[in-house]
Order: C-alpha cells, then structure tokens, then sequence
C-alpha cells in the first residue's frame, strides 16, 4: 500500500498525481472541509506528463461520480478496476459551488496489483 497527497489548489477544482507502477487506486480520504460536494476522476495512461486525461466510466457506461462530504472528512473506497493500467489519475471537483476556497489535500491510497 502507498499512500499519496493530492493538493487541490485554491482557486481552482482539480489536482492530479502520478499512479506508482504497479498499483491501483483504492480508496480516497478527503479534507475535512471542502467547497464543492461532487468529485469524479478522470486517467491518462502515461505518467511523463504527456496525453490528455479522460473521464473515468463505470462498467455499465456511466461517468464515475461521488456524493462527497462538505463539511468532514471522510474515506471512500474507490473500485480497482476504475483505474488500473492508468499512469496518473485526476480528482475533479464540481457541485455547482465554484471554485475550491482555499487548497485541500485528499489522501490517495494506492494498492499494489500482483
């Protein structure tokens, strides 16, 4: 398991970090506070900062969306298979509020794949 932090920067409704070789997304700990309630993901496969990240969709075609916590912070599992054989993966905040208050720090956790 590796554990990575994600900096939402002020002013703006997304951060991204690289996904360590390897390893699958598996859950997600948000700030304890936080300006916008829904979050969604998005991937590139490369981790050099090249290509274009792309929404994330579920198994039944639907885009990966989570209700999140405004006001606590929380831990959200996420489902493997949502990010594996990604490079870096993207939190993308919405709900309507603008842009994020100040800078907010979500903790990746990351799983090593066999």
């Amino acid at each position: 398991m590796q554990r990575t932090t994600l900096r939402v920067p002020t002013s703006t409704v997304q951060g991204a970090v690289d996904v360590p070789v390897n390893h699958v997304l598996s859950r997600i700990v948000t700030p304890s506070a936080l300006t916008n309630g829904t979050m969604k993901l998005s991937v590139r496969d490369t981790n050099d900062g090249s290509g274009s990240f792309l929404p994330v969709y579920k198994a039944d075609a639907t885009e990966f969306s989570l209700a999140v916590a405004t006001a606590s912070s929380r831990s959200y599992p996420i489902d493997h298979s949502l990010t594996r054989g990604a490079g870096a993966v993207q939190i993308n905040l919405s709900g309507g509020a603008g842009n994020e208050a100040a800078n907010r720090d979500f903790v990746l956790v990351f799983t090593r794949e066999a």
